[in-house]
């Protein structure tokens, strides 16, 4: 299934797109190539998500490629989980994604930062869907990572019980639905 991801057409203009897209068929081939035990694969794929975050993310955490959607908020969103899925897959193989900070200050947090921002803003009947999204994600970003001070404070339930730890790598998405009302 690895090869016919890699080589097909599609999957490899996929993985160039600057968008969300490109974010989660990243995501899939390094998740496919740790389960497949193609450490080579991996460690290249690794090395390239900072290339792709400095290119998908201006200093003051903008996403330009999905600015220009249809839904920019939604689709920023869209990418922002990939991301976090991507941070928390690379950290439990031995890279923190989320103490990386680009040399114009690109970060996932400045990213999420300014996603929060937006949904504040947002129309009212989009903006609890919105803002639950955001917290479902705040839930999953360390309190270490690059520019977490840009964010609003986690509101964790005493009921809950997620830890961050690195070695859980991809989180159930069961956690995502937590925060439903």
């Amino acid at each position: 299934m690895l090869d016919a991801q890699v080589e097909s057409g599609q999957p490899r203009f996929a993985h160039g797109a600057r968008n969300s897209i490109g974010t989660w068929i990243h995501l899939l081939r390094l998740w496919l190539s740790v389960f497949a035990g193609r450490d080579t694969e991996a460690a290249q794929l690794i090395m390239g998500t900072t290339l792709r975050l400095v290119a998908q993310c201006d200093g003051d955490g903008r996403q330009p490629f999905e600015d220009v959607q249809s839904r920019p908020l939604h689709h920023g969103l869209f990418n922002l989980t990939a991301w976090t899925l991507l941070a928390g897959l690379c950290r439990s193989l031995g890279t923190d994604l989320w103490r990386y900070r680009g040399i114009e200050g690109q970060s996932i947090c400045r990213m999420l930062s300014r996603a929060a921002e937006a949904a504040r803003l947002a129309p009212t009947g989009e903006r609890s869907y919105l803002q639950r999204w955001i917290g479902a994600l705040l839930m999953l970003t360390p309190d270490n990572a690059a520019d977490r001070a840009l964010l609003p404070r986690r509101h964790i339930r005493p009921d809950l019980s997620w830890r961050d730890d690195p070695d859980r790598g991809l989180p159930p998405q069961w956690w995502f639905y937590l925060l439903r009302p």
